[in-house]
């Protein structure tokens, strides 16, 4: 595992630096002209005396066209360029999203004192939430994201230490830092990312009369691929997946006292918007 790590991280830094070695020689294919780049502060600059013979979809001057400007800039600085608005889309790098989706929560393995303690089952249900992030470079972006899942119980299959579990729900609060790596195609971004957090776990069962209850903070983790389509200056659309989990959290049946554990898995297909600034 140790080395499948290593490897990942060396092909994923390895193709950043060729990024940027193409940076630093001043050498960038042609684009076309309905898709967005990233262009840098200095560009920007640049920007204002282009500007001055701009012409619509494109901008002249020294150069015919900002496609034919290498991409030079300090990380932090990056903006959007997109010549089908006729303008520069430059400015801070920060961006805000927000998507809403479907939540499939794995079953609930409870354990009592290092013993199976049965399955609680659940059903579908749905994820929401928002992010606010910042394009580190043309490469990578880091985001702080708000989510929210919801799913009821399922009294099919009920842990045995819980006796018959005949309704219920299980939301999940999540606070997390995410690290993305984008692969630019033209306007079409495929990225990967993971991310990592804290989770409030909310339980309430009902047992027969009786509650079943969790409320628990507990460490969190994501795994996210997915896929941005540009759709103007400073907007796109986004489609993902994600793998949710969670450290073990903690069951208590409120009449007996009985305590079994739990950890929480969930996929998650998600549809967004993302705005950039």
């Amino acid at each position: 595992m140790k080395k499948f790590f290593t490897l990942s991280a060396a092909i994923v830094f390895g193709s950043c630096g060729i990024v940027n070695s193409l940076v630093a020689q001043e050498v960038r294919p042609a684009i076309g002209a309905n898709d967005g780049y990233f262009v840098s502060a200095a560009e920007q600059t640049q920007n204002q005396t282009l500007t001055q013979n701009r012409i619509p979809g494109k901008l002249t001057g020294t150069t015919t066209s900002l496609d034919d400007v290498a991409q030079q800039g300090t990380p932090g600085n990056y903006g959007y360029h997109s010549d089908s608005c006729g303008q520069c889309c430059c400015g801070p790098s920060r961006y805000f999203s927000s998507f809403a989706g479907w939540n499939f929560l794995e079953d609930l393995e409870f354990e009592q004192n290092g013993q199976a303690a049965g399955t609680l089952e659940t059903r579908d249900g749905y994820a929401f939430g928002f992010a606010s992030g910042r394009y580190l470079n043309p490469c990578w972006r880091g985001e702080l994201e708000l989510a929210y899942r919801n799913n009821s119980i399922d009294d099919n299959n009920p842990p045995a230490t819980f006796a018959n579990s005949t309704s219920g729900r299980i939301e999940n609060f999540a606070l997390m830092t995410n690290v993305y790596r984008d692969f630019h195609v033209g306007q079409l971004t495929p990225y990967v990312g993971g991310g990592l957090g804290l989770s409030y776990v909310d339980l309430e069962a009902f047992v027969n009369g009786n509650e079943i209850y969790a409320h628990d903070w507990v460490f969190a983790y994501q795994f996210i691929a997915g896929a941005s389509l540009r759709t103007g200056c400073r907007s796109s659309l986004f489609a993902e997946y994600r793998y949710f989990g969670t450290a073990d959290f903690e069951a208590t049946n409120a009449t007996s006292g009985e305590v079994a554990d739990s950890n929480y898995l969930a996929h998650n297909l998600l549809f967004g918007l993302r705005l950039t600034r």
